[in-house]
């Protein structure tokens, strides 16, 4: 049993393990806590059960304040696969980024940007994403409107479902399991470990598999290439000449804007 994050920033090393897996016959999962989390599993029934089906557009933010993080690979890369589990795969990603504030102390390229998605259903989105925001909460939201219909599900916590012109908001959150709040309680966490004991059981399927980890890292490199050449980048990524083309944007050799 394989479990990994994609933190080698390569396309190549997470396909590879994806394949190693598949031929040994290994169960691959992605730490992705986000699918995990009792308002986003309810969210997608909705989408796939009614009334929010067939939806036409997404819309995604993250935000926080750390100067010491990668804002892609360490946070943004969640939303991403998210975005993948609410909307299906995507064909094409266009972003624009600034470096506004310079104050990420690794160095990073960019500290605010938004990646725009053409889905392999026809729908849109975009996600917008900073590292100056505050440290603080709230730090996403995410919504898919549909026909006459729509849902939102803010800070990872609270889902509302707007389902047609006349009827009322309804709302769903969390029940805290006991007095003492924890994040692993209701983050996703404990929902991603007990997938993987029941899918060692065989009684589960994994909820996020290592292709689904790929994929989230394709579209945070895609987003990565976006920002480099300046145009629009078709999916899916060739591996090791993207992998190259990201590590030279991170480096700074890529075009991006500063004001």
């Amino acid at each position: 049993v394989l479990v990994e994050k994609p933190i080698a920033r390569s396309l190549v090393a997470a396909e590879h393990m994806c394949r190693m897996a598949e031929e040994r016959g290994l169960i691959l999962m992605t730490v992705a806590t986000m699918r995990c989390m009792p308002p986003y599993r309810r969210a997608r029934r909705f989408i796939e059960e009614g009334p929010v089906t067939d939806p036409a557009l997404f819309s995604g933010k993250f935000t926080l304040g750390y100067d010491y993080i990668d804002l892609l690979e360490s946070g943004t890369i969640h939303l991403f696969d998210v975005t993948r589990y609410l909307m299906g795969d995507v064909n094409a990603v266009h972003a624009m980024g600034v470096n506004r504030y310079g104050a990420n102390r690794r160095g990073y390229p960019l500290d605010n940007a938004v990646a725009s998605f053409a889905f392999a259903s026809g729908a849109v989105g975009a996600v917008y994403t900073s590292s100056s925001a505050l440290s603080l909460k709230p730090w996403t939201r995410v919504e898919v409107y549909a026909n006459h219909a729509w849902l939102a599900v803010e800070d990872n916590w609270e889902l509302l479902l707007y389902a047609s012109e006349e009827s009322p908001t309804q709302s769903w959150k969390p029940a805290p399991p006991n007095t003492l709040l924890f994040d692993e309680e209701l983050g996703g966490f404990m929902g991603l470990v007990e997938n993987l004991a029941q899918a060692i059981r065989g009684a589960e399927a994994p909820i996020v598999t290592g292709w689904d980890g790929y994929r989230a890292f394709e579209l945070l490199t895609a987003t990565q290439l976006s920002l480099a050449r300046d145009e629009t980048v078709s999916l899916p990524l060739k591996p090791e000449s993207a992998d190259a083309e990201a590590a030279e944007w991170r480096r700074g050799g890529g075009r991006i804007g500063t004001t």
